[in-house]
């Protein structure tokens, strides 16, 4: 597996998660930036925007893992499935992209 494929992957991954970790980084980041700017946690401002930074890391560490065990319990697969037959457009498209084959099929 290339560089580029194994990126590609933790990408999607990420992609997949963040619709977990939205919720939190919605809320935690603005903590977290007044922290690090106001030291809210009563630290040197250094360690303030160490916290910070190590905040906003462990969400997107959580977002990638996150995605991960989605993709590998099968849940992705099982979404793509439902919605090739759940969106209308896309089971029209599909419906036309098969004549579209058959059709080529028979010319050669």
């Amino acid at each position: 597996m290339t560089w580029g494929t194994r990126a590609g992957r933790v990408w999607f991954d990420r992609m997949k998660g963040s619709r977990f970790t939205d919720v939190a980084r919605a809320w935690v980041m603005p903590v977290a930036a007044a922290a690090a700017s106001g030291k809210f946690l009563g630290l040197q401002t250094r360690w303030a925007i160490v916290g910070a930074i190590a905040i906003a890391v462990i969400v997107e560490v959580a977002a990638v893992l996150l995605g991960r065990w989605q993709r590998l319990a099968g849940a992705i697969d099982a979404e793509y499935e439902l919605a090739k037959v759940t969106d209308p457009y896309k089971v029209e498209s599909l419906a036309l992209l098969r004549e579209i084959r058959d059709a080529l099929r028979v010319r050669s």
